[in-house]
């Protein structure tokens, strides 16, 4: 339930990000392109960071509670 409303949340985030890339392309041209692609390249950086630390963070309780 919680990944589900995570997943939501990020696409939603993702295509936001996407949708103000194609105005700055249209209103200021190639270089606020860039910027954009750049920051939604530390994003999507950022997000599978974070999806790494959980999945240990679940690991090392799983292997927590086994023991």
């Amino acid at each position: 339930m919680i990944q589900d409303v995570l997943t939501r949340h990020i696409a939603l985030f993702l295509s936001q990000l996407g949708q103000e890339r194609s105005v700055r392309a249209v209103s200021n041209g190639q270089v606020q392109v860039k910027v954009v692609v750049v920051v939604d390249l530390v994003v999507v950086v950022v997000v599978v960071v974070v999806v790494v630390v959980v999945a240990i963070v679940v690991v090392v309780i799983i292997i927590v509670v086994v023991e």
